[in-house]
């Protein structure tokens, strides 16, 4: 079995769930890299991930024990798995010394911002650059790449099982989404949901004060969305950046949600737009009252809402699940 590194750089991996950067909100891409570690971790007989790159306890490691802790002498490393991160200050110097010794590494990147972030420290180029979006252009130690597409998004749901029983589910829209600096994502938003009367909509994430409304109930930790999701039948997803795919489509689904797409998202995964469409190509919602008929067909219908879901776990399960990522990136091995 080849010796496998994980890492992020520009951000530790938050393996210790108790930890303040733990319980933020899953709007934080710390929980993407906490859950690929896992997947790894209970696949393969060694991970080694670099000990300052992560915030995990002597306890959870014995728990863990195919998690190897690199502290001095570095082993062979024969292939390594990096997300890309933008926080220069929590960079880690050992793995980015190591990044740049040689290996054959695979470069992960969930967010636009984290594409060129860091990259001018790297020195020794990855096979492939992989990312919520296809055929970008980026460079990584003077060499040019077209991102690839890889489900990384399914991390997010690791361990999660669908919900069985849906009667409980209340009326509400639940939309999950931070501000971003790609594009005004939250004045998308807001546009797009002002048919919804506002007490039926609640929106989690970061935003300027000035761009608040009664909608808008700021970051709550990462259980309390979960919960919040389970009880919702409809969402509204945008993306982070005009193109991409993110967690949010596959964590709504998971936990019985319908997501309501926005026509910025994920066109730069072609192949997850021909997945949507031939389920319903309603689920793209243009305009704001496109967006009012789905979401009070979901909520005032239950057949249709039941038919939906089960479509859109069948899919996820086949083509998107953290057990296709498992495989998709044991084939990378």
């Amino acid at each position: 079995m080849a010796n496998v590194l994980f890492g992020k750089l520009g951000q530790k991996i938050v393996y210790d769930r108790g930890l303040s950067e733990a319980i933020r909100s899953n709007t934080n891409g710390n929980y993407e890299s906490y859950n690929m570690l896992r997947i790894l971790s209970v696949t393969l007989d060694t991970v080694f991930v670099v000990n300052d790159n992560i915030l995990m306890s002597l306890e959870q490691q014995l728990l863990d024990d195919s998690i190897k802790l690199i502290t001095d002498f570095v082993p062979k490393i024969d292939c390594a798995f990096i997300l890309l991160g933008v926080d220069e200050n929590n960079m880690s110097k050992k793995l980015l010394s190591i990044i740049n010794s040689g290996i054959k590494w695979y470069a992960l990147c969930s967010d636009p911002r984290c594409l060129n972030a860091l990259t001018k420290y790297i020195t020794n180029p990855p096979i492939d650059v992989y990312a919520g979006a296809v055929d970008l252009d980026c460079e990584i130690a003077g060499k040019m790449f077209k991102t690839k597409y890889l489900n990384m998004e399914a991390a997010n749901v690791y361990g999660e099982v669908f919900p069985i029983r849906d009667s409980y589910k209340h009326d509400g829209l639940v939309v999950i989404a931070n501000q971003t600096n790609t594009w005004d994502r939250i004045g998308h938003i807001k546009d797009m949901t002002k048919l919804i009367p506002k007490n039926k909509v609640i929106v989690y994430g970061r935003c300027k004060e000035e761009d608040k409304d009664e909608r808008f109930i700021g970051e709550f930790p990462i259980q309390h969305i979960y919960n919040s999701q389970l009880l919702s039948k409809v969402t509204y997803i945008a993306p982070i950046s005009p193109g991409w795919i993110t967690a949010k489509y596959i964590e709504s689904i998971y936990r019985g949600v319908i997501p309501l797409i926005s026509n910025n998202y994920a066109t730069l995964v072609f192949q997850f737009i021909l997945d949507i469409y031939d389920i319903d190509a309603n689920l793209f919602v243009q305009t704001p009252a496109k967006l009012l008929e789905q979401y009070l067909l979901i909520v005032n219908n239950h057949d249709y809402y039941n038919k939906v879901i089960c479509s859109l776990r069948e899919l996820v399960y086949s083509k998107y699940s953290p057990v296709v990522l498992r495989d998709n990136l044991l084939k990378l091995i």
